[in-house]
């Protein structure tokens, strides 16, 4: 028994050991726990304060930028005024330089009789005070305090006539030195003008000219091109003869004009061996299917009658230096290209 009570007495002191440091492990975390609500708390505030500063920040940047930007409109109003000032002073200068030398020489008598009477003035003055010395009695006149109170009163305003037209003549130099500044600039501009006239002159010469010979190249051109195309139909008429006019019914000028010398001689070669023969589309293309293979558009140009006893001579109305498109043969000039001449009956 006794054993069993030491084993029971010695577990119970184990438990209560365990039990203390059980007990002492309790409060070791309730003081954690308590710590980490202290921590979370603090974590709380700091995160509180985080916010609060990037709100102040943010109100900060925008009175920043609202500043910035108000800055930025005044430099511009500046900006804006000097240049207003740089565009005042140019035409102050232009007003400037309207002045003339005249003005000044105007000024000058004017000054130079200011002076003398201030000069005058001032010796009444000296006068007066003189007098005054040398008077024994104390007592004046009211004549002599009037002409002293005038005297008084003329020479404060001569004095002051003099001080504004000396700065009259100090305003009048200033600008006329600003003037004197401006005129050779002028003067540069004018004669860089005058430089380049006579290139311009030469220029428009150049091109007058130009333009003069190409005119006479072209009338040169369509006079040769009339001519050549007037003797081709003279030299048509006069190897054929004018006899045989009256067997032509149609002619134009510009399709004879384009006549080849193979067709034309083809023409002068039928009326010479047969004059009183037709001249029919099948002898024309027979002759000329060996010397012309591209005359074939220019077939039924000519069409002979044959001659009767009642066909009178038609009258010739030809000019050679004509320059349309064509001439016509028979009693009626018409306007066409073509006309047709028939034969009158008797």
């Amino acid at each position: 028994m006794s054993s069993e009570l030491e084993l029971l007495k010695q577990c119970i002191t184990e438990l209560e050991a365990e039990n203390a440091e059980l007990r002492k492990e309790n409060t070791e975390i309730c003081d954690l726990r308590f710590k980490l609500t202290v921590s979370n708390a603090e974590v709380a505030e700091l995160k509180r304060r985080n916010a609060e500063t990037l709100k102040s920040n943010a109100e900060y940047n925008k009175r920043r930028d609202a500043e910035n930007a108000k800055l930025k409109a005044r430099i511009e109003e500046l900006e804006k005024n000097k240049e207003d000032s740089s565009a005042e002073n140019v035409t102050s200068k232009e007003m400037i330089s309207g002045y003339d030398q005249n003005t000044i020489d105007e000024i000058e008598p004017q000054s130079s009789v200011s002076l003398n009477t201030i000069n005058l003035v001032s010796n009444v003055y000296e006068m007066t005070d003189v007098s005054d010395h040398a008077l024994v009695s104390s007592d004046k006149s009211s004549e002599e305090k009037e002409t002293v109170a005038f005297l008084n009163e003329e020479h404060k305003k001569r004095v002051s006539e003099e001080i504004r037209q000396r700065n009259r003549e100090k305003k009048l130099q200033r600008k006329n030195e600003q003037a004197n500044l401006v005129r050779p600039n002028s003067l540069a501009e004018r004669n860089e003008e005058r430089a380049v006239l006579p290139d311009i002159i030469n220029l428009y010469e150049t091109a007058c000219g130009a333009e003069k010979k190409a005119i006479e190249a072209n009338r040169e051109e369509t006079l040769r091109w009339q001519t050549q195309k007037a003797l081709r139909i003279d030299d048509l008429f006069k190897k054929i003869g004018m006899d045989k006019l009256q067997y032509i019914k149609t002619y134009s000028a510009d399709t004879i004009s384009k006549f080849t010398d193979p067709q034309i001689q083809t023409i002068i070669d039928h009326f010479t061996e047969k004059p009183n023969m037709e001249f029919t589309d099948e002898a024309e293309d027979e002759e000329q299917d060996d010397k012309v293979p591209e005359g074939s558009d220019q077939n039924n140009v000519l069409e002979v009658l044959p001659p009767k006893e009642s066909t009178t001579p038609i009258p010739l109305s030809h000019d050679s230096n004509s320059s349309g498109g064509s001439s016509k043969i028979g009693p009626v000039n018409s306007p066409k290209s073509q006309a047709n001449v028939t034969s009158a009956t008797s």
